[in-house]
């Protein structure tokens, strides 16, 4: 997260607002939520890349920067990183907008 939107063609594969159901004790959005919607919109980019079923097999590194509130858009870019005959690997950055 940051203070720039990332130039990604094609925009976001998610945007969505956090509700106060995805709240932790903190007040703060879960992070879980958050992998949750990057799960979702890195599935959607691999389906527009694809035919055929696919899967999440594994999450090489996450970082949060900052907590997300309610109320602040969220919106997910995705990048193609590496395709192989039976794999994709996929750059996917959460970015907020209060």
């Amino acid at each position: 997260m940051a203070d720039e939107i990332p130039n990604v063609p094609g925009g976001p594969h998610l945007r969505t607002v956090a509700m106060p159901r995805d709240t932790n004790a903190s007040g703060a959005i879960f992070g879980g939520w958050t992998v949750s919607q990057m799960d979702l919109a890195g599935g959607t980019f691999v389906a527009q890349h694809t035919q055929g079923c696919f899967v999440t097999v594994s999450i090489e590194a996450m970082r949060f920067l900052r907590p997300i509130s309610v109320g602040d858009e969220v919106s997910v870019y995705c990048t193609l990183q590496e395709e192989g005959g039976t794999s994709i690997a996929v750059k996917i950055e959460t970015w907020v907008r209060d």
